[in-house]
């Protein structure tokens, strides 16, 4: 009798969550410069907006799927992919905010100030980490391991395909072949 198999996951939580946190802290950055250009915000409101955007961000991107693995994929759909949720997020305190008159520490000019530099924040952040994925995968790490079943045309022109397609992390390992 086998044993219960094994879960297969589909993303890493560290993954997850170094995304979600950087995400945060793109948003409380933003914040903490928009309010510069306005009236300043009191403490407990900067720490409500902060935490109330915080959240519908995480609601935005479990409906955008943000946090799904970019790899494979081109940086442009990544980015407007967050920007994306960035906006919906800003529509969402707009629309929060006119029914609870909670956002009223905020001007209009200085909310765009943060919308503006929420946008730049998200860009520069997810370029750089970009750049560090393809660094390390070119450094071997957080590549896998393959191997082919047989040797014939198709798995040769297979792995070549692959190793043109560093971005995937895969490492072939060799071929198995049982022939003499």
């Amino acid at each position: 009798m086998l044993g219960p198999l094994p879960r297969i996951k589909s993303t890493r939580p560290w993954f997850t969550a170094g995304y979600r946190g950087l995400d945060a802290l793109c948003i409380l950055v933003s914040l903490f410069w928009a309010q510069r250009y306005g009236q300043r915000l009191q403490p407990d409101q900067f720490v409500a907006i902060g935490a109330s955007s915080i959240i519908a961000f995480s609601l935005a991107s479990e409906l955008t799927h943000n946090y799904r693995r970019w790899r494979g994929s081109r940086f442009r759909f990544e980015l407007i992919c967050v920007w994306g949720t960035w906006t919906m997020t800003a529509v969402m305190l707009v629309v929060f905010g006119a029914l609870t008159q909670y956002g009223s520490g905020l001007t209009r000019f200085s909310f765009l100030v943060w919308v503006g530099f929420g946008t730049l924040s998200f860009g520069m952040v997810r370029s750089v980490l970009r750049g560090l994925e393809a660094l390390l995968l070119v450094r071997g790490i957080g590549t896998k391991g393959y191997a082919f079943v047989g040797i014939n045309p198709l798995s040769i022109e297979l792995a070549r395909n692959i190793r043109n397609a560093p971005h995937l992390g895969l490492e072939l390992n060799g071929f198995f072949d049982d022939r003499p």
